[in-house]
Formats: C-alpha cells, structure tokens, sequence
C-alpha cells in the first residue's frame, strides 16, 4: 500500500465530512419547519429529526478519529524500515478501536451542529407561540369590533333596531293600572281613538299594523 494511496482516502473521507455537514443543515431545516406549523415540543417528527442528527454527529466524529490515527501512524511509518508498511493497516485499526472504545454517545450533544439544531427548534416554538398568542388577540380584538359594529335595520322603516323600539313605544300608550281612577267614559257617539300597534317579526322582517281600541 503506497502513502499516496492513503492520502486519496483520507481525502474522500473528509469530501464525505462536507457532505454529512450539509446534510445535518438539511434536517435542521426540515425540524424548524414542523416546530413552527405544528408548535410541539414532543412531536415524534422532530424527535426522528433529532436522532438523526445524532447519528450524523456520531459519524463526523468517526471519520474525524479516523483521519487523526490514519495521519500520526503514517507519520510513524514514515521514519521506520520499508517493512513497516505492511503493519499500517492493523496498527491503525487498533489505535483507531482503542479511541472510539472511550467515547461517550453524551459527547455527541455538545457537536457544533447538534447545539444549533436545539438552538433553532427552541427558538422556532418561541417564534410560534408568540404568533399564536398574538394570532388570538387580533382575533379577540375584531371580534370585539363586530360586535358594537352590528346594527339590524328593519328593510321597511329604514329604523335599525334600537330606534325602531323606541318609536314604538312613543306610540304605543301605556296600560291604565287597576289602582287607576276611572274616568268619564265618552259620548258614544265621538269617533274612538285607535291604537296602531307595530309588531316586528325577526325572522320575516315585516311590519305589520293591527288596529286595536283604546280603553
């Protein structure tokens, strides 16, 4: 196996390390997006995007233990007899298995990536909760418009509600009281005064005019 070789398959490891970091941005934007329209913190969606970009830091770091073993025994190799390139293959495998075997899956939440995946689905459900709570009151608010804004106009009269009850009862007399003094009834042969009484039908929205005597 010639050095050069090695330094190729170094570069492809460290062309796939791009890749991974581009990747890892990707779900960061995919988990965002959910946060915002869903606003869950337990979504299972997020979840899955997170322990995807766990495994993405695992292997960035993989691939980083790799290249530093890969370069400090080629390093060694370099200053000892020819024969000693026979042994590279192994000598790396066991340094590379005896780092790995000391790391901890917890390190993996402190990868650069992974800190600003958290970072940005915490700030996106800041971001959606604000919306949210500023959604409901303009909702409140124009619901509080429209309702002193709410006037019903009787299509005949042209009166809205209010008005039209109030002319109503400018026209209608009062009921004498039975505690009332009776008064003089009048010559039979004077014309009776009428009532007109309006009655106001909500749903027909018609006026109609029924003649009653007064007494």
């Amino acid at each position: 196996m010639s050095l050069s070789a090695v330094h190729g398959t170094l570069s492809s490891l460290k062309s796939c390390q791009t890749d991974i970091g581009t990747g890892m941005d990707i779900v960061t934007d995919v988990a965002m997006d959910l946060a915002e329209a869903q606003d869950d913190a337990v979504n299972p969606g997020i979840k899955a995007m997170e322990d995807m970009i766990l495994e993405c830091a695992k292997l960035d770091r993989e691939i980083n233990y790799f290249v530093d073993v890969v370069q400090q025994v080629t390093a060694e190799v370099i200053t000892q007899q020819p024969e000693a390139m026979f042994s590279l293959s192994d000598k790396v495998k066991e340094q590379y298995t005896e780092r790995i075997a000391r790391l901890s899956d917890a390190d993996l939440h402190n990868h650069q990536k992974v800190v600003a995946f958290k970072d940005s689905i915490k700030n996106s459900f800041k971001q959606a909760n604000q919306e949210s709570a500023a959604s409901m009151e303009e909702l409140d608010e124009d619901v509080a418009v429209t309702q002193t804004q709410v006037n019903f106009t009787c299509p005949l009269t042209q009166l809205s509600g209010g008005r039209l009850w109030e002319r109503k009862c400018q026209r209608v007399r009062p009921h004498s009281r039975p505690d009332a003094e009776e008064e003089d009834p009048e010559p039979e042969e004077a014309e009776q005064p009428h009532l007109v009484q309006y009655i106001f039908l909500n749903r027909s929205l018609q006026l109609f005019i029924k003649p009653m005597p007064w007494r």
